[in-house]
């Protein structure tokens, strides 16, 4: 009996939605796999048989990084089809004293925020902050407790007259750092919410999509906002053409963060990815 590959790839794909960072091939196989490769006989290795499966063939979910591990393709945006697979929200469960604290930071900040919609001192505009500023506190104490390591706060945290571009910042240790802002569905057209980004963004500027359920408690991350953030890891590598302006899944951040808890590079993995795609085009 050979490797049942169709339930391979269920497995696998489950295990590496479970952990949310690479695995090795020989890991996996063992972890997930191994059963579903029975019947071989004592000189056929089923382990090379589950890499040479990834290795050869450009399997629509899974790729394997030169190295030998193995990670789901949308994690490493390089182009659209791999960038734009039916991202899935992050649900973050609402934490009433981070819902205390969100109040109490948006009466403080309320007086000296810019009115962006000319909208005066209006219910709706109330509103909208107060709900902006949930999703926020919500978001930014999610990545606080789950990467401490990681975690920066806002450039003015606690100064509540200063204005600043992130709501928190994430830091790698392979030199990558980001400033987060979150963003809060501004308006809907044609049945999509839509989000205003700053026409001039900053390189390590990366937007979290989503918004805050109040009736739910829970905190809708619907994506990361492809963007000029992109560069900081993929620099001028061949074959990166992403578009600005489009939802790509917030699992990447994740991704991104769980990797640097294991020591192991995002940057790198991705270049590699790159460097390999590159040569296979061109050969």
């Amino acid at each position: 009996m050979a490797l049942d590959y169709a339930a391979i790839d269920r497995n696998a794909i489950v295990e590496l939605k479970r952990v949310l960072r690479p695995i090795n091939y020989r890991e996996l196989f063992r972890s997930s796999v191994h059963g579903f490769a029975n019947g071989y006989s004592a000189t056929t290795d089923p382990v090379e048989k589950f890499r040479q499966h990834y290795a050869e063939t450009e399997h629509p979910a899974i790729t394997l990084i030169p190295g030998g591990d193995l990670a789901l393709r949308y994690w490493f945006p390089i182009n659209h089809t791999a960038a734009f697979i039916s991202p899935e929200p992050m649900v973050i469960q609402g934490d009433c004293l981070v819902s205390y604290n969100a109040g109490y930071e948006h009466a403080k900040r309320e007086p000296h925020l810019y009115d962006w919609y000319d909208d005066g001192k209006t219910k709706k505009r109330w509103q909208r902050r107060m709900t902006a500023f949930q999703f926020e506190s919500q978001v930014r104490t999610y990545y606080e407790r789950n990467w401490p390591r990681f975690y920066r706060p806002p450039t003015n945290h606690r100064n509540w007259t200063q204005p600043a571009s992130d709501d928190f910042q994430l830091q790698l240790p392979d030199g990558v750092w980001y400033r987060i802002d979150t963003k809060s569905a501004s308006y809907q057209e044609l049945g999509q919410d839509c989000y205003q980004i700053r026409k001039i963004e900053r390189e390590n500027m990366m937007y979290l999509a989503g918004n805050w359920d109040e009736q739910e408690s829970v905190a809708i991350v619907k994506g990361i906002i492809s963007g000029k953030w992109l560069k900081q890891v993929a620099g001028e590598a061949n074959g990166c053409h992403i578009k600005d302006g489009l939802l790509m899944s917030v699992e990447v951040l994740s991704v991104m963060l769980n990797m640097a808890s294991c020591c192991m590079s995002y940057k790198d993995a991705y270049l590699a990815l790159a460097k390999q795609k590159s040569a296979l085009h061109q050969g």
